[in-house]
């Protein structure tokens, strides 16, 4: 009796013992056990491990492809790549509830509306390639062979159309867009700023002699674009200059630059001036001297639009998390790998 009550307590010591090793990480899993690690349960389905470590595959290898290996070696590649294998798993729980739930509304990944669109949507795809080298070889670039390109369209197509069905009798009226328009006015401010283009001719003395030179050819009557084209050591010399419209108050540009872009007038072209980044020539067009905040009527479609999606999006959501207690939808994400 005595060597039993020692087996059993043998074996109770070997079973905790084993417990707490793998718990602080002295015992090693396999790749067995660690794929087949449950990360989220969706009804009576489970997402493992494994199924996330696919879908996040070919996010990952675009990332080496266009970063090298640092951009996933590094801390900070690490915590990039938790974060995308975090919001993956929401993904894949998202999909797998829309799998379950859109029979409700006759869709199926396999249900013609849904295969229809998708192989449209490839082909459509295709052709902008011309050709199916290319089609697969941007496929490759993002990670994709055909098979997963196709798989990864058509669950969109599905997502698509239960949410169209989801939100389909959501509507916003006049008076709401206007109760809308009246919280969120500052959004719709036009800010004080113009369309602005520059010549840039570097930082060195020799710069500054090129500069001064393409001045004088502006003061006798050179047109901008013309002088860009000849002298701009950037890339928007082709485009006679052109950087694009900026808010005076924008942070995308130098300070100092900007500095010298607010006082001129519509059309002025200015001296030769200097900014952190070098020497500059700058004009100006389509001056908004000051911020304007348009009347309802003038936004109406946009401030309509707006409401109506932030409304669908609720919608959907409210249903999302409907059908996640339903489901007893359960995640587990500290325990991604």
């Amino acid at each position: 009796m005595k060597r039993v009550k020692k087996a059993i307590m043998a074996a109770a010591v070997a079973a905790i013992a084993t417990v707490s090793l793998s718990a602080c990480g002295m015992v090693e899993r396999t790749q067995e056990s660690i794929d087949a690690t449950i990360l989220a349960k969706v009804g009576s389905v489970n997402i493992t491990q494994k199924d996330l470590d696919t879908e996040a595959q070919s996010y990952i290898d675009t990332l080496i492809s266009q970063y090298g290996e640092e951009a996933v070696a590094s801390d900070e590649g690490k915590q990039v790549v938790a974060g995308l294998k975090k919001d993956l798993l929401a993904s894949l729980v998202e999909m797998e509830i829309l799998n379950l739930k859109a029979a409700d509304y006759g869709l199926s990944l396999t249900s013609e509306a849904v295969t229809k669109s998708a192989d449209e949507r490839i082909e459509y795809i295709r052709t902008i390639y011309g050709d199916d080298a290319k089609y697969v070889e941007s496929l490759k670039s993002m990670g994709y062979t055909e098979e997963s390109y196709k798989t990864f369209v058509t669950e969109e197509v599905l997502r698509g159309l239960v949410y169209d069905e989801i939100v389909k009798d959501v509507t916003a009226t006049e008076e709401e867009a206007k109760a809308y328009y009246e919280e969120n006015k500052a959004a719709y401010v036009e800010k004080a700023g113009a369309v602005i283009y520059h010549i840039y001719f570097g930082t060195d003395a020799a710069a500054k002699a090129k500069a001064d030179e393409a001045k004088a050819k502006l003061d006798a009557g050179a047109k901008f674009a013309d002088i860009a084209l000849e002298y701009g050591q950037d890339s928007t010399a082709e485009d006679g200059g052109e950087l694009g419209f900026f808010e005076y108050d924008t942070d995308e540009l130098l300070a100092d630059f900007m500095d010298k872009v607010k006082p001129l007038k519509e059309g002025e072209i200015s001296g030769v001036v200097q900014s952190t980044a070098g020497y500059h020539i700058i004009t100006v067009k389509d001056v908004q001297a000051e911020d304007i905040t348009p009347a309802f009527d003038e936004v109406k479609d946009d401030v309509t639009d707006e409401l109506l999606a932030g409304k669908k999006q609720t919608r959907y959501e409210e249903q999302m998390a409907t059908w996640k207690t339903e489901l007893k939808v359960t995640t587990y994400e500290d325990k991604i790998i």
